[in-house]
């Protein structure tokens, strides 16, 4: 004898075979196993986060607005406990990508000594990247390590001559330091590179602050 069964979603009757119920139109099954899986992908994603939150800790500190960087700002916005830099270390991630992208996030954040720390690991994998030794340099400007900053950006330049952020920060970096005339002289090179409008008009924007033309 074949048993009817009942559409666990409106509770109308179904014959056995039917996969669709005739009366609400949805899929028949068990309705407790999509919540399961549905609870088990839950779980996943909140182990995920936990684990993040473990990573990501506070070190803060305060990067000039005209300083530019190579990734989009994400507006994340971690907070936590501060666990020792050792134990940060342990847990960084070995993936280029990975590496990047958590870099990425802590500089959004402002977390500038984190960030240090995953782009160096980067560049240990891929040196010769200039995008990444600018971002790196940016953060360490923002620490006030400017001889530091400043090199890294004059080796992404040694990688690729026309890169204009590059350009645009040594400006930024020989502004603060006070020597006006290195600085307007970079800017002055990015702006015979027919940089992009945006980024041609902080430029021009700066200049004019700095005493240029």
């Amino acid at each position: 004898m074949t048993l009817e069964k009942n559409c666990p979603h409106c509770g109308q009757p179904a014959g056995p075979a039917d996969n669709y119920c005739a009366s609400c139109g949805r899929v028949l099954g068990d309705s407790r196993a999509g919540r399961q899986s549905k609870l088990r992908d839950h779980v996943v994603v909140v182990a995920i986060l936990a684990a993040v939150a473990l990573v990501y800790v506070a070190y803060s500190a305060i990067i000039p607005d005209n300083v530019a960087t190579e990734q989009p700002t994400s507006g994340s916005n971690w907070s936590g406990p501060q666990p020792d830099m050792q134990s940060f270390l342990e847990n960084l991630p070995t993936d280029f990508a990975a590496l990047v992208s958590m870099g990425n996030a802590l500089m959004d954040d402002s977390r500038y000594e984190l960030a240090v720390q995953c782009y160096t690991r980067a560049l240990e994998q891929q040196p010769t990247n200039p995008d990444v030794r600018v971002d790196l340099g940016a953060c360490q400007h923002a620490l006030g390590q400017n001889e530091k900053a400043i090199e890294n950006f004059m080796n992404a330049l040694e990688r690729q001559p026309d890169h204009k952020i590059a350009k645009f920060n040594l400006g930024i970096v020989y502004s603060g330091l006070g020597d006006t005339a290195q600085a307007l002289a970079w800017w002055n090179k990015l702006l015979a590179e027919n940089p992009p409008p945006e980024l041609k008009s902080r430029v021009e924007t700066l200049m004019r602050q700095t005493g240029g033309h």
